[in-house]
């Protein structure tokens, strides 16, 4: 399980990756980095997990935000983490799943 949400640290490269950037729509392909650099930054873990990683930016405009998740899977081995920023042009909000992939009894997949 994401017990203490380790993945915090490594997802707070929202935070660095965005700090001096304002919202643009034409900056939407940089913005993506921060999925790849998080997922990189987790995986050099080297922890038995899948990761399932989401971004929404959004420029901030005094329109509202809601972002919600729904999930069936293991509460003792899985996890999730969430992340928000914000400056003064846009909200960040990085949302991690780990999907542990180790598998205690192998006939639960019959």
């Amino acid at each position: 399980m994401l017990v203490g949400c380790p993945a915090l640290r490594h997802c707070t490269i929202v935070s660095y990756e965005t700090n001096t950037h304002t919202h643009t729509h034409t900056k939407t392909p940089h913005h993506i980095i921060i999925q790849d650099s998080c997922l990189k930054e987790l995986q050099s873990l080297s922890r038995p997990y899948k990761y399932v990683i989401t971004a929404i930016i959004m420029q901030k405009n005094g329109g509202g935000m809601v972002s919600s998740g729904s999930t069936y899977w293991d509460t003792v081995k899985d996890g999730v983490c969430k992340v928000t920023w914000e400056n003064s042009t846009m909200h960040c909000l990085v949302t991690v799943y780990g999907l542990s992939i180790i598998i205690d009894n192998p006939t639960e997949l019959d």
